[in-house]
């Protein structure tokens, strides 16, 4: 029986969600009689007993603007360190007991990268979905924080084709939600409009996704990873899914809605499916992407199996290679060795971490969260780690008592397939410590022990 990914629930339940501010917050909860002590200890967000372990503003969501800008350019931890000496970090990831399976740790200082301890972490073993923290550390280095991908129509003779540019989040109407997306009925309304102003209302209209090339489907996934992943494409609308159900035929689907958008705005559109728009092609009308600060963020937060997928592609493009999976694997590792987080026995495969062929050390993925907290480019590496009991893949994590001192002190990047659970991020601890960490098991016996024993090891470092 195939390997199957277990986090496919918190996957179907991503949102792109507003913020709120403290008052609403207490608003909300006063109406529904929630407030109070009573609610705090409910939470999560205090012990039985004691002072609160997460300050309600600190992960706060900015609030939603009509254009999105990426995140500031200084770091709140960027000042980040360890005052903790390794018997004291060792020690605490003793106190979490053990766990039945093939294990590797590493626990590094922020501040230099200076190891506070260590078991097995040159090891290169299955990362599963940890693995996108190398894709988005990458991605960033290879494109930058405020790049934007854009969708586009242009002419080819008396034609038009929709163009598209690998936008991840390109989505089928206009959000209303934080932050901004490019939509295609946004882009329609403007194609209309320049059509109309050029005299046309009647033409042959085709789709381009030619941007990715290559099998859009890593051959080493079985096909019962159809339930997890779309098969990538440049050109598709709301991660490639229809009516909530991921499509084999994502940019058909794009295009056939395109043309129905144009229909609807007195268009007459003769369908030409797939077609490749002439290189120097002239541009009618365009939308673009949030910025890649933000993709990554909400990549990392749901950790979104195709988003994953399609900035893995663009790591192979700005590397000046053509869109393909052969060509992302070997972008994606030269980009890491750049970063300094490549390993002799490390693999990728794929972007997503999906692919049990990959191989990453707990070193190399710890030090990627330290060079995300020491480089400004690379901040929504730590910005978009899920935070313990809180949001993403980690808000229904750290649930038992034992877990409680990890709630809103550790944010961390979750990896789960069979016999696999990985958790890599940072952990600030009681003393006022900051620790990046990766913890690794592989070949595990017993899922939720070995899941358990994740936040233990990481409420553990919390107390400290």
């Amino acid at each position: 029986m195939p390997s199957q990914p277990l986090e496919a629930s918190s996957a179907r339940r991503r949102r792109w969600r507003r913020g709120l501010t403290a008052a609403g917050l207490a608003g909300l909860l006063a109406t529904a009689g929630l407030a109070g002590p009573t609610l705090t200890r409910w939470s999560g967000l205090t012990p039985p007993a004691g002072a609160a372990t997460i300050d309600p503003l600190r992960y706060a969501t900015p609030a939603p603007t009509p254009t999105p800008q990426p995140g500031p350019s200084g770091l709140s931890v960027s000042s980040a360190r360890s005052t903790l000496d390794p018997a004291q970090v060792a020690a605490g990831l003793a106190a979490a007991g053990a766990v039945a399976g093939s294990l590797a740790w590493a626990v590094l200082d922020p501040a230099d990268g200076r190891v506070l301890a260590q078991r097995e972490d040159q090891a290169a073993l299955v990362p599963a979905s940890c693995l996108k923290i190398l894709t988005g550390a990458a991605v960033l280095a290879s494109l930058g924080p405020t790049h934007r991908f854009v969708t586009r129509t242009v002419w080819s003779g008396d034609d038009l084709v929709l163009v598209g540019g690998g936008d991840p989040y390109l989505t089928a109407s206009s959000p209303s939600d934080y932050p901004n997306r490019a939509s295609l009925v946004d882009l329609a309304e403007a194609t209309a409009e320049g059509l109309r102003r050029a005299g046309r209302t009647s033409l042959a209209v085709g789709w381009d996704d030619s941007l990715f090339t290559g099998p859009d489907w890593n051959p080493s996934w079985p096909a019962s990873y159809s339930s997890e992943a779309v098969p990538t494409s440049a050109l598709w609308l709301d991660r490639g899914r229809q009516a909530g159900v991921r499509s084999r035929t994502p940019a058909a689907d794009a295009g056939a809605a395109f043309v129905q958008e144009l229909r609807q705005r007195g268009i007459e559109v003769q369908p030409l499916g797939r077609v490749l728009a002439p290189a120097q092609a002239v541009e009618l009308a365009r939308v673009e992407s949030a910025p890649l600060d933000l993709v990554v963020q909400e990549m990392l937060r749901y950790s979104d199996n195709d988003v994953a997928e399609a900035l893995f592609r663009h790591i192979a493009l700005a590397a000046g290679r053509d869109g393909s999976i052969a060509a992302a694997q070997a972008a994606m590792a030269e980009r890491l060795g750049q970063l300094g987080l490549w390993s002799d026995g490390m693999v990728i495969d794929d972007g997503s971490g999906l692919s049990r062929a990959n191989r990453a050390t707990a070193s190399a993925l710890a030090l990627a969260v330290v060079r995300a907290v020491r480089r400004t480019d690379l901040r929504a590496v730590w910005a978009g780690l899920p935070v313990a009991a809180g949001d993403g893949t980690l808000r229904t994590r750290f649930d038992s008592s034992a877990d409680g001192p990890g709630r809103g002190r550790v944010r961390a990047k979750t990896g789960t397939l069979n016999g696999v659970h990985t958790l890599t991020g940072l952990v600030q601890t009681r003393s006022g410590s900051v620790l990046a960490l990766s913890l690794l098991v592989n070949q595990a016996v017993d899922a939720a022990a070995a899941r358990d024993w994740l936040d233990r090891a990481a409420a553990e470092l919390a107390a400290l």
